[in-house]
């Protein structure tokens, strides 16, 4: 529906930019609030905002407390998100959600240790603050990417829930129980969602027809120094807060990976793998909960270098229910040493499955993380998304706010 033809363009880009000026005000402030010496820390990055820590003291007390005592690690975090949309002739959509997310770790021993167990268990939490949530606002202009991933609108509801053994000083790891495969499949430095790009078209080979958190296995061997291998089997009917044992019967995600890594230690930072998925379908008759079958592979690799860190994907698919079937992705991020803050720039050209009339989609996206403290950050993003069939691009313009224990 196009509304506001009249509307002058400046009246329009008001709603728009708005998020950035907030964002470049609150940049002057912290900035301000910071020390004089542009010299970095011979102790690591400097905190511009010593106070934000300082009231996370009783918090981390507590976990810090509950480590000792029992050997559970805790970790919490919450972060919001904002985001603006225009494009000519539509009207300005704003889309805001909250995310919280706990996770829980309980090791026998640590992972350099030759032998480890542990288990793991997380509940995430998402509160929309708009009637549409920001991973909706890409759809809502028909761009079939999300233009802030894992944001919704959903419930709370158990994230993850497993069993994990690790062997030989961490070279052989499995994973047992309710898995988010997210966390683990063709994953590359720039795959953190909620700490550097707000697309996940950018970051994310979204080719890859991923079912929500189930329960099934993964598993990863370092067959070399260098090489390894990685495998998961999982339910495919997996579904993000719907708690179902295979509800389907034998349907199942596998996926199957080989990498290359400088060194074991460098294997979320510098990587280059080479992964193929299949997911089973099944006609479900009148309940109209059917699943096209699906395959296709992926190929990622990432590379840190000092304070750089490049990346580069690349997908195709064949069926499936997945938003693309073609994508080739890149990008990088640049951690400035003072306060740890990140300025990352990606691209994403994808062929969006089912829509016949459009025939390409290419995102730009900048992003700036300003380090306010160890525990605290805010992001502003924008991005500029293009229709290869001449339509009107779409602007979205952002803001995250994140605080983590």
């Amino acid at each position: 529906m196009k509304l506001n033809t009249g509307s002058s363009l400046p009246s329009l880009m008001i709603p728009v930019v708005r998020p950035l000026i907030t964002a470049a005000l609150f940049a002057l402030l912290t900035i301000s609030l910071s020390a004089d010496s542009t010299a970095e820390s011979p102790a690591g990055p400097e905190t511009r905002i010593q106070a934000l820590d300082t009231i996370a003291k009783p918090v981390t007390f507590l976990t810090d407390g509950l480590y000792d005592l029992t050997g559970i690690a805790t970790r919490m975090s919450y972060q919001s998100l904002f985001l603006g949309g225009y494009m000519a002739g539509e009207d300005s959509v704003f889309a805001g959600s909250g995310y919280f997310k706990l996770d829980s770790t309980w090791r026998s021993a640590p992972v350099t240790e030759r032998y480890s167990t542990y288990f793991t268990f997380g509940i995430e939490a998402r509160q929309g603050y708009t009637d549409i949530a920001p991973g909706g606002l890409g759809p809502h202009f028909g761009y079939m990417g999300t233009a802030g991933v894992t944001f919704s609108a959903a419930p709370g509801w158990l994230g993850r829930a497993f069993w994990g053994q690790t062997f030989d000083y961490n070279r052989h790891m499995l994973l047992i129980g309710y898995l988010d495969v997210l966390d683990y499949l063709d994953f590359t430095s720039a795959m953190v969602p909620r700490m550097a790009n707000f697309n996940g078209s950018t970051i994310i080979n979204l080719t890859m027809n991923i079912p929500g958190s189930g329960f099934g296995v993964i598993g990863r061997s370092f067959v070399t120094d260098q090489f390894y291998l990685m495998g998961a089997l999982m339910d495919a009917n997996g579904e993000t807060a719907n708690i179902d044992f295979f509800e389907r019967g034998a349907k199942f995600f596998s996926y199957g990976e080989i990498g290359w890594t400088p060194g074991q230690s460098q294997f979320y930072k510098s990587k280059i793998n080479l992964g193929f998925w299949h997911r089973d379908g099944w006609d479900a008759g009148e309940d109209f909960n059917s699943r096209e079958r699906g395959y296709g592979f992926v190929f990622s690799a990432c590379y840190t270098i000092d304070n750089w860190a490049p990346y580069f994907k690349f997908g195709m698919a064949h069926g499936g229910e997945q938003l693309q079937d073609f994508s080739v992705s890149g990008g990088f991020m640049y951690y400035l040493p003072r306060y740890n803050d990140l300025f990352g720039l990606g691209f994403a050209t994808t062929r969006p499955k089912g829509m016949d009339w459009i025939d390409m989609q290419t995102a730009i996206e900048a992003v700036y993380r300003f380090q306010l403290s160890g525990n605290m950050s805010l992001s502003a993003d924008g991005q500029v998304i293009f229709n290869h069939n001449g339509d009107n691009p779409l602007f979205v313009t952002g803001l995250g706010l994140r605080y983590a224990l």
